[in-house]
């Protein structure tokens, strides 16, 4: 019933947590979309992408596109924000702010 896990919400009703199977996920998609360059300067080599139980093609193709093809992040992820995936998008903890966050590129 619950095809991208269970939604627990904070006791002020924010999307906070997500149960899948036997892992705890944050709510929110960690997207690092608009970060490849500060990803290929830490050695980064490759991501692993969270399948969500729709539009999952469209967000492979938004991040190869992005990643490894050279189109705007900034249009991704336009595009991906209005796909409204389960908790949003979120990019907090690699730009050292709470991990619920969006800090814009």
């Amino acid at each position: 019933d619950d095809a991208d896990g269970l939604l627990l919400s904070s006791s002020e009703g924010q999307a906070f947590l997500v149960l899948n199977g036997t892992q705890t996920q944050s709510a929110a998609q960690q997207c690092l979309l608009a970060d490849g360059a500060a990803l290929r300067a830490a050695g980064v080599s490759s991501l692993r992408l969270s399948p969500c139980a729709h539009g999952f093609v469209e967000v492979i193709g938004w991040f190869e596109q992005v990643l490894n093809q050279g189109a705007d992040a900034q249009d991704a992820l336009a595009a991906l924000q209005a796909m409204s995936l389960p908790g949003g998008l979120s990019n907090g903890f690699a730009h050292r702010r709470p991990g619920l966050n969006w800090v814009g590129a």
